[in-house]
């Protein structure tokens, strides 16, 4: 691929008289970039000679001198690079054009690929998905699934449009916004009847624990709540999967950490709640976006969607109100 750095050369690029087209500036990348006639015309699908005749018309429409044939191929002149410079940027305007005509359709187009932890994918997948359906039938959804660390690397790569996340560490490449907080409990077998309906965070170390594994959220958030306190948590084993979790509680294996709604959920006649008192552990549920990609109409509508579909404005089962943040400091 040819390089260029802002050549100081003046070229007239449209005359009163003339009219040059966007696939003509499109073909002369292509001989420029793969620096032959005869592998540009087999990706323009053009002859050769219908090529040749159309680089022969900018030279003659520009004054200039465009190509340098040499023995390997053909390469810019100093002209050319600054053409390619200026076609570069029209077709990019172009495209931006054409993409702007789009978002005025009455149903918005494209492809929108939304990021969801495990435990909100489960209950929020399916009727994201059919809802999409319904509303944007001419656009595609793509729903991935993963961890938060996960997740948020995909973002910054530009992989996935928007993700929800627990926790994220600040970024000054993403977005969030807050949606709700809410409060860790445990949950334990039935069984232990002795145990009281709250217990302090430092009595967690009294448990036998089961534990996400290192990277999960709720695993960091816990691990640093008890840090801040001076108390070093050891599990007797590390889980990931809340059927599996439940399925170890039940069984009396030991004690588990959930968000409030999932413990809710989780819970049975074999499983009781058990509040984590003061100092409480909150995790924070944020919707991320990168800063740096332009937000499309497909994308304002997918977050419209994802607040219609589980994440209200107004306070609600003790979780606060969500509010827009750049970034998150806490």
């Amino acid at each position: 691929m040819v390089a260029f750095s802002g050549l100081p050369v003046s070229l007239d690029l449209v005359k009163q008289d003339s009219f040059v087209e966007l696939r003509q500036l499109a073909n002369f990348i292509q001989v420029v970039e793969t620096g032959s006639f005869v592998r540009a015309a087999a990706l323009t699908n053009l002859s050769q000679p219908t090529l040749s005749r159309e680089i022969a018309s900018l030279e003659e429409e520009f004054g200039e001198r465009l190509l340098i044939r040499t023995g390997r191929g053909v390469l810019p002149t100093e002209a050319g690079l600054a053409l390619v410079a200026h076609a570069r940027a029209m077709l990019e305007l172009a495209d931006r054009t054409r993409e702007a005509m789009y978002e005025l359709h009455a149903s918005p187009r494209g492809k929108l690929t939304i990021g969801l932890p495990p435990s909100i994918a489960r209950d929020l997948a399916s009727p994201l998905v059919i809802r999409f359906i319904e509303l944007f039938p001419e656009a595609t959804l793509s729903i991935v699934e993963g961890l938060t660390v996960n997740l948020r690397e995909w973002l910054i790569a530009g992989r996935i449009d928007v993700a929800l996340l627990f926790d994220p560490p600040a970024s000054p490449q993403l977005d969030y916004q807050v949606l709700k907080h809410e409060d860790l409990v445990m949950i334990i077998p039935s069984s232990y009847s002795d145990v009281p309906a709250s217990i302090g965070i430092r009595d967690l170390q009294k448990f036998p624990l089961l534990l996400p594994a290192p990277s999960n959220a709720i695993r960091d958030l816990v691990d640093a709540s008890t840090r801040a306190i001076g108390v070093r948590l050891v599990p007797i084993a590390e889980v990931n999967g809340a059927s599996i979790l439940k399925s170890l509680v039940e069984g009396g294996t030991g004690c588990a950490i959930l968000p409030r709604s999932l413990a809710v959920t989780t819970a049975s006649a074999r499983i009781r709640i058990v509040e984590i008192g003061w100092p409480p552990i909150t995790n924070t549920l944020v919707l991320a976006q990168p800063k740096a990609r332009p937000t499309t109409r497909l994308i304002r509508a997918g977050v419209a969607l994802l607040h219609e579909l589980g994440y209200p404005t107004s306070s609600e089962n003790g979780m606060k109100p969500h509010m827009p943040v750049s970034a998150r400091t806490d």
